[in-house]
């Protein structure tokens, strides 16, 4: 995905090809009362121009979190 910003990536090469293999992610959340909503990440994949890292959740194991972003 091309992209005009000029700004430098946010992860260096070597972080971009580790953290799709072998890492443990979590995701937090709070909802509009503050009260905090944790979900383990399922995997992740990082942008071509790595300013992007998508982190992929179980709709059934993280439906707190999901409502939280929401």
């Amino acid at each position: 995905m091309p992209t005009n910003n000029k700004n430098p990536p946010l992860l260096t090469e070597a972080n971009a090809a580790f953290l799709p293999h072998r890492t443990s992610m979590n995701v937090a959340a709070r909802d509009a009362q503050n009260r905090p909503a944790v979900a383990r990440g399922r995997g992740c994949r990082v942008s071509a121009d790595r300013r992007k890292l998508t982190v992929y959740l179980s709709t059934t194991h993280s439906a707190q979190v999901l409502q939280c972003l929401r």
